[in-house]
């Protein structure tokens, strides 16, 4: 009787196990508002860096959540495992350290802008003396007008004057309305154009790169499944190879870039 018991206890177990539904594969991630990459309407994320995503995983068939944060914040939970991804963002060593890097989301730039009435066509360091240069910050982009700041000084340039604000729609419409304060706005080149037509600056013009880059997603490495980031970086290249993904940039305007 014991035994047969112990059979009976041993079935009932396996049949529960196996009936049980599998736990479905998600994936969250975080994001910020930042057009013409994400943004929000109505309370729904947009933007082409959201609808590739979407498509990924459509593609896999697992279920993706999407939401936005302010930026520090989205890093913090990524980092504490809250959820595992986050977009858009530059690969930089400190940044390899704790996440992986999908495959290149698309290629953008930093450059200037300077109102229509200037002249001014970059294309290298000497063309900025006795310019003040607006930028927001603290920012990446902040961090490489320094950058730029510091080539003058070594070669012995006199350095342009900065502005910084935590606004970037604010200095926009200071070079916009041509305000005495600022001679040129340093931006990311999509995101000023974006600005540019949301809010009808029509005096300003982008008057050319110092910096060319690339924007991904990437995973936290100690709380996502490696297994899980090969497949989605495989699902993304199959895309990239049949051109799904430079069609969904091309609708905004935006390029798609090779791939590492």
């Amino acid at each position: 009787m014991r035994l047969q018991a112990l059979y009976s206890g041993i079935i009932l177990f396996l049949f529960c196990f196996l009936a049980s539904p599998a736990k479905a594969v998600e994936l969250n991630f975080n994001t910020e508002e930042f057009p013409p990459f994400n943004y929000s309407e109505e309370g729904i994320l947009l933007g082409p860096s959201v609808e590739i995503l979407r498509r990924i995983c459509l593609e896999m068939k697992i279920t993706c959540n999407v939401q936005s944060r302010p930026w520090r914040q989205a890093e913090i939970e990524v980092r504490i495992g809250k959820v595992q991804g986050i977009f858009v963002l530059a690969k930089t060593e400190k940044l390899e350290k704790w996440l992986s890097f999908s495959p290149p989301l698309l290629k953008t730039e930093y450059g200037f802008f300077v109102r229509k009435s200037d002249s001014l066509r970059f294309k290298n360091l000497t063309d900025l003396v006795g310019y003040r240069v607006g930028v927001y910050g603290p920012s990446d982009t902040s961090k490489y007008l320094n950058q730029l700041i510091e080539q003058m000084k070594n070669r012995r340039l006199p350095p342009f004057s900065t502005y910084t604000a935590y606004d970037e729609f604010l200095i926009f419409r200071m070079l916009d309305f041509g305000r005495r304060k600022i001679k040129a706005v340093y931006s990311n080149r999509d995101v000023g154009k974006a600005l540019a037509k949301k809010f009808g600056f029509n005096n300003i013009r982008y008057a050319g790169a110092s910096k060319h880059l690339n924007y991904y997603i990437a995973f936290s490495k100690a709380h996502t499944d490696p297994a899980l980031v090969r497949q989605f970086n495989q699902t993304f290249r199959k895309l990239h190879r049949e051109r799904v993904i430079h069609q969904i940039l091309k609708k905004y305007r935006l390029r798609a870039a090779k791939l590492d």
